[in-house]
């Protein structure tokens, strides 16, 4: 029995290790040392994973057809289709997109098991030891202006010059950014209460580091909403309010779009918004968006099979622009209008639905707050995939390996103690 608690400790510091990992791993499509140290850390992640649920001891509660397997079966099927298209076409540099998906997949139904065997607040509170470490490497890239797998840009002129040169720190996407950051700002907000004074400065400063080295309007907005919703939440709000709020993140986009005159003639908003070439990136981005909606709506038959990137990139409105900036707007595109609903489904509205439902009925405290977490945060996630294409993102797939978790959850085991102790945040 000492060797099973032993073996159990130690697998849930590797998890807790390989979470930690998470902020500090660069784009998979960088190339180079970048990409082979990401592959090491998915296939690492693959296979504790596997181990685990296949001789997994009872302490675990391992679940081997857990209530969301219908979710992996119907969304494996959606991209074997995807797959056949991609293949009948001959599309062949499609090919990595469809493995991104199906890794997507697999990678969040492996962070779902993980935090089906660790406490939410020690995962958040391992994974913002990762995002410390790249908020601390982003600030001396910054600062210093040294070259780390790529260089830094230039500094913003947000009405002032900022001292920092802009850098995510890893090669990485400001859009994924934003979702680390809308992460962790949703931990130290709604875990507050159990933090210490000294975690809480921490988490804080993390975030307002990379914020200052990102110098992102998407890291930005996602954590103005993170900060709306977990103020209304707190509040006293009703799921409604939090419904809505999340609807409101999803479709910044297109709300964004309907402001940007506004609030582009305040001082305030020029100075975020910019000029010259960073007013441009801003309007771009809504053209691409427009045009791709609107691809879809002169070609209805065309769009249920989809297109790819190289036929994109041919009709894409600016001509030279194949990336479309927008999460949901890409799945219906490249994906076809059927498989990209479905996966906005069974990723987000279906999950996000059952986990409001269960937070107007549910009496218990801890329980309460991580569907807080889940909503919040969820808030910035969404926000942030509207400005970022987001096709393969290891942080995005914590997310909704988060969600399946949470909405999924076995009730048969709600209660029961785990067999053993692990390295518990709060004890650090």
């Amino acid at each position: 029995m000492a060797s099973v608690a032993t073996s159990g400790k130690v697998q849930v510091m590797i998890y807790l290790g390989l979470i930690s990992m998470v902020p500090l791993l660069p784009r998979v499509t960088f190339g180079g040392v970048a990409t082979l140290v990401t592959m090491i850390y998915i296939s690492v992640l693959f296979a504790v994973t596997l181990i685990s649920t296949v001789y997994g001891a009872a302490y675990q509660r391992v679940i081997l057809f857990p209530g969301y397997f219908h979710l992996i079966v119907v969304l494996t099927f959606a991209y074997a289709i995807y797959a056949a298209r991609v293949l009948v076409t001959q599309e062949y540099s499609e090919l990595s997109h469809v493995a991104s998906r199906f890794i997507l997949l697999l990678l969040a139904a492996c962070f779902c098991h993980i935090f089906r065997t660790v406490s939410l607040e020690d995962l958040l509170g391992w994974y913002s030891i990762g995002a410390a470490a790249l908020a601390t490497l982003a600030l001396y890239i910054s600062i210093t202006g040294a070259t780390f797998l790529e260089a830094p840009r230039p500094s913003r002129d947000l009405g002032i010059v900022l001292p920092f040169m802009k850098t995510a720190g890893v090669p990485r996407s400001f859009g994924e950014q934003g979702i680390v950051v809308a992460i962790v700002l949703a931990f130290v907000l709604v875990f507050w209460s159990s933090l210490t004074k000294t975690k809480r400065v921490l988490a804080l400063a993390t975030v307002l580091s990379l914020q200052l080295t990102g110098q992102s309007r998407n890291m930005l907005l996602s954590m103005v909403l993170v900060i709306v919703a977990w103020f209304l939440i707190r509040s006293g709000a009703k799921v409604i309010v939090a419904a809505t709020v999340l609807v409101l993140s999803a479709t910044s986009t297109f709300l964004m779009e309907q402001v940007y005159p506004s609030l582009a003639e305040t001082d305030v908003g020029s100075s975020i918004v910019g000029d010259g070439v960073l007013e441009t990136n801003v309007t771009a981005r809504f053209r691409l968006v427009d045009g791709a909606t609107q691809l879809i709506s002169n070609d209805p038959i065309k769009a249920l099979a989809g297109w790819s990137h190289s036929e994109w990139l041919v009709v894409a409105p600016l001509g030279l622009e194949n990336n479309i900036h927008n999460h949901f707007v890409a799945l219906l595109i490249y994906l076809g209008v059927p498989i990209g609903i479905l996966t906005i489904a069974f990723f987000f509205a279906v999950p996000l639905y059952r986990i409001l439902k269960s937070y107007t009925r549910t009496s218990c405290a801890s329980a309460n707050r991580n569907s807080v977490f889940v909503v919040v945060s969820g808030c910035g996630v969404l926000s942030s995939l509207n400005f970022y294409e987001g096709f393969f993102s290891i942080s995005l797939a914590i997310y909704v390996g988060l969600l399946w978790s949470m909405a999924y959850i076995d009730t048969s085991m709600a209660g029961r103690e785990r067999a053993v102790t692990y390295p518990s945040w709060n004890a650090a």
